[in-house]
Parts: C-alpha cells; sequence; structure tokens
C-alpha cells in the first residue's frame, strides 16, 4: 500500500521534473530542446579493450581510452570523481578519473577474471564488491586499493548489489537460480530465496526494499520484499531482460529487453507494469541521465546510441557509433 508521504513525495517529484523539462525545453541550448546536459556518457567497447566518451549535448564520440582487457560493467563512485571498469582479461579493475588531464589510472589487480562491479561507501570508506569468475565475491577497498578478501557463495555467482547500510550484499546465482542475502561481516549467506528461472540483472529500490530481479527465460522481473523476503506478483517484460535500471526521479524502472526491439517499464510505487517503448533492435545496455529525463541505450547490430525522452517516451538523437558497444555509464 502507497503510505501518504510517499504519495507525496511523488507528487512533488512529478511536479518539479515536468518544472525541469519545460525550463529546458525553452532554453534554446546547443542541440534539440529534450533536455540534454553537459554530462558525459562512457561506452565500453570489450573487443578493442577501450571506453569511449560521448558527450549527448554535441552527439560527438571523444577520443577512446584504452584500458584493461576485456572491458565489461562500468560503475561510477557515489563522488562521481571516478569510474571503475570490470576488466576480466587482465583480472583487474580499472579506473578513469574523468577530472585528471591523463584519466586513465593504474588499475587495481585483483588477480582473479572480475565481471559485474558494484561501489557503496559506508563507515568511511569506500568498498567494491566484483563477482569474480562466477564462483563468489571479491570485496576491495577502493580508497586504498587493496583486495579485502575473495569469498565463494553458490557455484555462479553473475549479479551482486550492496544494501544502503553497507552490511548485506544481495547476489543471484545463475546455475542454481537462487537469491542470497550476505552478511558483510561474517561472509555467510543468511538467506536463500529459489527463484523461478534464470536471473540476469540485481537492482535494488532507491529505499533499498525492494530487490528486482530479471528472469531471462520467463521475460519477467521478480520483486522481493526485503523486509519480509515476500517474493511479489513479476512484472511482464519483453524477451530475454537483460538489464534493470532504476530511475529514482520519475520513480520507474526500465528493462533492457536483448531479445525484444522496445524498452519495458514498470512502476516503482506500486511494480505495476506500464506501456513500453520503441526503440532499437537488438538492444545492449542503457543507462538514466541524472536528472531522469533521458534514457540512453544502444543497439550491438546498428552500433547506434539512442537517445529516449521519458517524458514523451520517443527517440530524439541517435548517435552513430563505429564500435560494437558494451556496458556504459553516464557522469556528471
Amino acid at each position: 500500500m502507497l503510505r501518504k508521504s510517499n504519495l507525496k513525495k511523488c507528487t512533488v517529484s512529478c511536479v518539479l521534473l515536468m518544472v525541469s523539462f519545460l525550463l529546458v525545453s525553452c532554453s534554446g541550448g546547443g542541440g534539440s530542446s529534450s533536455g540534454i546536459n553537459n554530462a558525459t556518457i562512457y561506452i565500453s567497447a570489450p573487443s578493442q579493450n577501450r571506453v569511449y566518451p560521448l558527450l549527448p549535448a554535441t552527439e560527438t564520440i571523444g577520443a577512446p581510452m584504452t584500458i584493461g582487457g576485456d572491458p565489461q560493467q562500468l560503475t561510477n563512485t557515489y563522488n562521481g570523481l571516478s569510474i571503475f571498469i570490470a576488466t576480466p582479461g587482465t583480472n583487474d579493475i580499472s579506473e578513469i578519473s574523468p577530472l585528471k588531464t591523463d584519466p586513465v589510472d593504474f588499475p587495481i589487480h585483483i588477480g582473479l577474471p572480475v565481471t559485474n562491479l558494484v561501489i557503496e561507501s559506508s563507515n568511511g570508506h569506500v568498498n567494491g564488491y566484483a563477482v569474480y569468475n562466477g564462483k563468489g565475491i571479491v570485496s576491495v577497498d577502493i580508497l586504498t586499493r587493496k583486495v579485502l578478501g575473495v569469498y565463494n557463495y553458490g557455484s555462479k555467482i553473475n549479479t551482486v548489489q550492496v544494501s544502503p547500510s553497507g552490511l548485506i550484499l544481495y547476489a543471484t546465482d545463475k546455475s542454481t537460480n537462487e537469491f542470497y542475502k550476505i552478511d558483510v561481516i561474517k561472509h555467510k549467506i543468511k538467506r536463500i530465496i529459489q527463484l523461478p528461472g534464470v536471473p540476469t540483472d540485481l537492482q535494488l529500490s532507491p529505499n533499498g526494499v525492494i530487490a528486482y530481479i530479471s528472469i531471462s527465460n520467463l521475460n519477467e522481473v521478480i520483486p522481493i520484499n526485503l523486509e519480509n523476503y515476500k517474493v511479489e506478483a513479476p512484472i511482464p517484460t519483453g524477451i530475454n531482460p537483460s538489464q534493470i535500471l532504476i530511475d529514482k526521479t520519475t520513480l520507474k524502472g526500465y528493462v533492457i529487453n536483448a531479445g525484444s526491439n522496445y524498452i519495458s517499464q514498470f512502476s516503482l510505487i506500486n511494480n505495476e507494469s506500464l506501456n513500453p517503448i520503441l526503440t532499437l533492435p537488438d538492444l545492449t545496455a542503457g543507462v538514466v541521465s541524472v536528472g531522469g529525463l533521458n534514457l540512453y541505450v544502444t543497439s550491438s547490430t546498428l552500433k547506434e546510441l539512442a537517445q529516449i525522452n521519458t517524458i514523451s517516451e520517443s527517440q530524439v538523437a541517435s548517435v552513430p557509433l563505429n564500435f560494437n558497444p558494451g556496458y556504459l555509464t553516464i557522469n556528471g
């Protein structure tokens, strides 16, 4: 049930969102009137061992940055000063510092092929947790650049998230189709929930109360209430959902469907499915702008990045890419 306080927050957020959209649309700034700001999108090119910066405001791609082997997921730190990239081809975590003259920093050597990566600040530290080789999770202190520990959980871990408190990890195992609650201090699995199918992505609601898990073979997202660990009614998606994007501004969830030519939507307030957004074929990955006005998605076959306005729910721009895109993140 939606509480009155949450309803008020939703109403205020929606009003502010519409005002921001109108102000940007009337400003006459460079490019289209679609709410583009001065942010930079970073896109990994795994086959090239590179990361490309892209400026949405001018729809231009900057000089590529050569980093570790097979760059996968890109993850921002909480203050936006660094971007860390899981690079399993060189068994490390690469780092990009956008404000530096030479943005590519020395990597953090892990010694294991890490893929999925999440970073959260807690207790005065910046802790990173990376899935390694599908078998477990590596804990890293980002500030000291040291590996704190390597822990085996399950048989084939493929996603990981950390609670707002930094004390609990949540992970999925695509071999056993299980969801884990893990105690960060004791390094033990505290709860196991059997999932109905193969998990492909895991994201938390802004308040950390709901875990959203995409199930590829069932074409749905499973919400799990993390207060009572009740599995709620599934949310239908497109074919082969591969990534979930959480928009804190519009209180929506967007689902990238690798097998459909559209993006699924659902409400974070009541977990109800919303009308899909038509977009590109063979969707690869996506990211939501900081203000929630724009959604950026890539297509592997078209080698293209599309900008979707989240208010009109229509494509307003596209940028051709000269490489096969992997993951992407946004900074600024």
